[in-house]
C-alpha cells in the first residue's frame, strides 16, 4: 500500500494481536495513523503503568451521551514502551479507555437491567479533549463495521468459509464476484421500493425471494410497467 500510494493518508484499525512494537514502529515510519485495541494481557507492564498514570490523570476525562448510551473517555499520552532484546527499541504510547453503560430489557426475564462494557485503545496520535471521542467513535470502534461485514459473509448465506476451489484465480474471483453481490444485496436491502417486502418477508427472506425472482418468473410485471413509464420516479436508499 505504501509503495503504490506513498502520499495516501492512512488510519489503521487493528485488534489487539497487532498492538507490539514493530507495528506501531512501520505505521509510525510510513505516517500512518493508527487506533489498536489494547488487551490486558498484550503487553502487560505497559498495561498495567498506563492505567496507573490514567487513574493519577483525573483530568484527563470527559463524559458523553451516545444515543441510550454513558460513556467516560479517559486518557494518558506518552506512556512509554520498550521492545525487542533487551529492551534496545522504544517508543511512546497514547492510550484511552472508553467505559460505557446502559440499561437494556433482559430477554430471559423481561426485567430492566443495567450494562457495563470497557474498550481500551492505542492511538496513533496525542489525545486531547477536542479529538478524544471523535477518535474512539470513527477510527477505534470503526472495526467492527469491517467485523460485523466479515461475519455477514462467513455465516449468513455467502459460504466465505467454503474452500470452492484450490486454484487461486478461481478463489480471487469467488472473492470479487462474492463482494459484488453483497453489494446489490445492501443496496437492495436499503431501497425504498423493498421497504414493504422487506418488512413482510425480513433480510434472508428478501434474498431468497430475489434469487427466486431472477431465476423464475415472480415479478410483478404490472409495478414495473409503473415504475418504467413514470419519469419521475427515483431509486432511493431508506434513511434511519
Amino acid at each position: 500500500i505504501k509503495k503504490r500510494f506513498p502520499k495516501l493518508k492512512v488510519a489503521v484499525a487493528m485488534d489487539g494481536l497487532y498492538a507490539c512494537g514493530p507495528v506501531i514502529k512501520l505505521c509510525r515510519n510510513y505516517g500512518w495513523d493508527f487506533m489498536l485495541v489494547f488487551k490486558e494481557g498484550s503487553i502487560k507492564d505497559t498495561w498495567r503503568e498506563a492505567m496507573g498514570l490514567i487513574r493519577l490523570t483525573p483530568e484527563n476525562t470527559i463524559t458523553r451521551i451516545c444515543g441510550s448510551r454513558n460513556q467516560v473517555y479517559k486518557w494518558i499520552n506518552d506512556v512509554e514502551y520498550t521492545y525487542g532484546d533487551n529492551g534496545r527499541n522504544k517508543v511512546m504510547l497514547h492510550v484511552v479507555t472508553c467505559e460505557e453503560t446502559w440499561e437494556e430489557t433482559s430477554r430471559t426475564t423481561g426485567k430492566i437491567e443495567s450494562k457495563s462494557t470497557r474498550y481500551v485503545w492505542i492511538s496513533g496520535k496525542e489525545l486531547t479533549k477536542n479529538n478524544v471521542e471523535n477518535r474512539c467513535i470513527k477510527i477505534g470502534r470503526y472495526r467492527w463495521k469491517i467485523e460485523n461485514n466479515f461475519l455477514t459473509v462467513k455465516h449468513q448465506g455467502y459460504q466465505y468459509e467454503h474452500c470452492f476451489s484450490y486454484n487461486w484465480n478461481a478463489m480471487v474471483g469467488f472473492h470479487h464476484l462474492m463482494k459484488i453481490g453483497r453489494f446489490i444485496n445492501v443496496l437492495l436491502v436499503n431501497s425504498e421500493i423493498l421497504a414493504k417486502k422487506i418488512t413482510e418477508l425480513g433480510i434472508r427472506g428478501l434474498i431468497n425471494f430475489i434469487f427466486k425472482a431472477c431465476t423464475g418468473d415472480i415479478l410483478d410485471a404490472v409495478r414495473l410497467s409503473a415504475i418504467v413509464k413514470d419519469n419521475s420516479y427515483q431509486c432511493r436508499l431508506v434513511r434511519e
